[in-house]
């Protein structure tokens, strides 16, 4: 209810349905094709991260933005992966809701501000991979699980042109040479 007026209160916004479960969601951005779906992580039925991950697959236009109450980087990589656009706590989401709407409408990506705070930390312990870009990044803690271009082709809705290229500037970023199990004994050796 807080979420909804809130939403209500901002004039460039039009709510077009609820939902009470992820299948009522789903079934009203399919029918509605939202420029947005604020979903929750955890809702009965259907996740939003389930949600979201159908979504991908059926190239939606749709952006998501989920909301949660745990502060879990693992949660937030995964919904990266899925294409996941805003992120909020909920503890934070009536203050941030406005600016992170604003901000995937203009084809941006909106982390909550405490999750931004532990992004960054996790960052800058990964040493080397700060150089990466975020696909990049994608690309390598793939590679680290010992997937080939093809599966992580798929598994990002890329070609497999696309990810070698990615794997050539990872190489290149991160000064490695050799042969194409270079990267992928680089990744071993950081993981461990």
């Amino acid at each position: 209810m807080g979420l909804e007026q809130a939403l209500n209160q901002i004039e460039t916004i039009a709510i077009k349905a609820k939902g009470q479960n992820g299948q009522e969601a789903y079934d009203a951005i399919v029918k509605w094709k939202p420029k947005i779906a604020i979903l929750d992580i955890q809702m009965p039925v259907m996740t939003g991260l389930e949600i979201a991950e159908r979504l991908a697959k059926e190239n939606s236009k749709t952006s998501v933005i989920l909301l949660t109450m745990f502060h879990d980087l693992s949660l937030f990589e995964k919904a990266k992966q899925l294409g996941v656009r805003g992120y909020l706590l909920k503890d934070s989401m009536l203050d941030e809701i406005e600016h992170c709407i604003e901000t995937v409408i203009n084809g941006k990506d909106y982390l909550s501000k405490t999750m931004e705070t532990l992004n960054t930390e996790m960052e800058k312990k990964q040493g080397p991979l700060e150089k990466l870009s975020r696909m990049e990044k994608k690309v390598f803690q793939l590679i680290s699980e010992e997937k080939t271009s093809k599966e992580i082709a798929e598994l990002l809705f890329l070609s497999p042109k696309t990810i070698e290229n990615h794997r050539y500037n990872i190489c290149k970023k991160l000064d490695i040479s050799g042969g194409a199990n270079t990267l992928l004994k680089y990744a071993l050796d950081l993981n461990t």
